[in-house]
């Protein structure tokens, strides 16, 4: 009755908590269960999405053995960045795209259960102009942007990915939100997860001001004239 309660409040742990490692095996070693000392096993491996460029471990037991990983597509690592008998971390070359990892062992090839998945490294380079009113288109240019599924103007003004005026691999076109407020332009993903991405420097919102009133002072009855300009 015991293990039936550790095993019931393992799957309500497994399912109310989420990580970014994902886990190969979960098997746990029970008393008296005999482990071979010399066995290669890989238990988990992350993050994924992993991003090109960044490091990635897989942990498990004997790992300093492992003579080879090959991510996809048949992307072969051999210099790891560090490597123990139980971890090793390497550096996500550029080539590598969504798929299942390979590490080979002389016991045999081990295999991930799970996908690796890629997250491209989304960036922004700039926009133009540096100002402008509500209304106007503003062009922001970066790497990996037909990603985007949100521009973000202060304060928290969203623009959704069906209302951009153009969307690239390399370039968006977003209308200044009628509300919007001076500050720092975001990209999102949109994923639960997100990746956000924010412009170096501040955008500024243009707005209208009054600068003269005729006639001043007005009578009631009287016709009055505003002029208004840009700031």
């Amino acid at each position: 009755m015991q293990a039936l309660f550790k095993n019931k409040y393992l799957l309500l742990l497994l399912f109310g908590l989420t990580t970014s490692i994902i886990m190969v095996s979960c098997d746990k070693d029970e008393p008296g269960d005999k482990v071979d000392a010399n066995k290669i096993e890989l238990l988990s491996f992350g993050p994924s999405p992993a991003l090109r460029g960044a490091d990635l471990q897989f942990i498990g037991r004997n790992m300093d053995k492992v003579t080879e990983i090959v991510l996809p597509t048949n992307v072969k690592v051999t210099n790891f960045k560090s490597k123990a008998a139980d971890k090793i971390v390497i550096v996500v070359p550029e080539e590598t795209v969504d798929g299942l990892v390979t590490l080979k062992t002389p016991q045999g090839d081990i295999v991930t259960k799970s996908l690796l998945t890629i997250s491209e490294p989304i960036t922004i380079v700039g926009f133009s102009p540096a100002n402008a009113r509500p209304g106007a288109t503003v062009t922001i240019t970066g790497t990996y942007l037909n990603l985007i599924e949100q521009v973000v103007f202060a304060t928290n003004k969203v623009v959704a990915k069906a209302n951009f005026v153009s969307q690239t691999r390399d370039k968006i076109e977003v209308k200044v939100p009628v509300d919007a407020k001076s500050g720092k332009i975001a990209i999102s993903n949109g994923m639960p997860s997100p990746i956000i991405v924010e412009t170096e420097t501040a955008f500024e919102v243009t707005l209208p001001a009054f600068t003269t009133l005729n006639p001043s002072p007005v009578k009631a009855g009287a016709v009055l004239t505003i002029v208004q300009t840009l700031i």
